[in-house]
């Protein structure tokens, strides 16, 4: 036997192997969401220095980086944590130089997407306090992330209509067009 065919069946019985192997091994089928796309970039890990701003949530925002991919505006990963009752609290890191920015509190979570630089706080105040109405601290915020900060674009009761994550660039929002003009929702 030549050298060529040897490397072929060799090569052929390590695929078959393979193939046998992962068709044993299966459980279920895989499903899109345990399988998130990375972007190609390396991922830089949070830059932490004892005495930051951002230190006591440190395993939450080493954990965070470690288990979850860019989320949020094509190059950074939002981390939240609870602080409180109602109370919802987090951070951005930007992937591409470790830098960690932190979020506006909330009382009803956040809506935001892997391509866009709009964060909603308290998307659906509706659901926040079930039962009891919307009470008049609670307003639904729009922040778009331009030059490293939170900048407050809209706020409203969110009586009037409902905004999901999928539905987001699809809802007219009572928001001046020439912001959104610059967000380059693309």
């Amino acid at each position: 036997m030549t050298l060529k065919y040897t490397l072929y069946v060799a090569c052929a019985v390590l695929f078959f192997l393979q193939t046998l192997a992962g068709v044993a091994t299966a459980q279920e089928a895989p499903f899109f969401e345990i399988y998130p796309a990375c972007s190609p970039m390396t991922l830089k890990e949070p830059n932490l220095k004892r005495g930051d701003t951002f230190w006591n949530f440190r395993t939450a925002l080493r954990t965070g980086t470690i288990e979850t991919c860019v989320n949020f505006n094509a190059a950074f990963t939002l981390i939240q944590w609870g602080c409180g009752t109602e109370c919802q609290s987090g951070a951005i890191v930007d992937r591409t130089d470790g830098a960690i920015y932190g979020l506006p509190t909330a009382t009803g979570g956040y809506d935001y997407r892997a391509d866009s630089s709009l964060l909603i706080v308290n998307p659906h105040p509706t659901e926040s306090m079930p039962g009891s109405g919307i009470p008049d601290w609670l307003w639904r915020e729009f922040y778009q992330f331009k030059n490293s900060s939170f900048v407050l674009i809209h706020q409203d009761k969110g009586e009037q209509q409902e905004v999901g994550e999928n539905d987001l660039l699809d809802t007219p929002h009572p928001v001046n067009p020439e912001i959104l003009e610059s967000m380059e929702l693309n």
